[in-house]
């Protein structure tokens, strides 16, 4: 994932790790690689090496999707595009 063009990450804004098959939907769609902030592998919806930000992975994208991931997100990226993405029209 470190070496990724393109990253796909998501959060707590998913709801529950049931989730996730669209963030990997997408990722294969794009031929990504997917990410997850640090709440969701505390919870263990994901696996901790999937954990990128503040006091996780570096990554290096020229695209990073961040869906469902609130609050201050510190992410120091050299990005082209950074898109992200609420979920609250799809979640309830």
């Amino acid at each position: 994932m470190s070496d990724a063009e393109i990253v796909v990450s998501a959060g707590r804004g998913l709801k529950g790790p049931e989730n996730w098959k669209m963030i990997e939907e997408l990722a294969t769609l794009l031929g990504a690689g997917t990410a997850c902030s640090r709440p969701v592998a505390d919870l263990d919806w994901r696996p901790h090496d999937e954990h990128v930000g503040q006091t996780g992975k570096v990554v290096r994208p020229n695209l990073y999707i961040a869906v469902g991931i609130s609050g201050a997100i510190f992410l120091k990226l050299p990005t082209t595009a950074l898109l992200a993405m609420p979920l609250r029209w799809y979640l309830n």
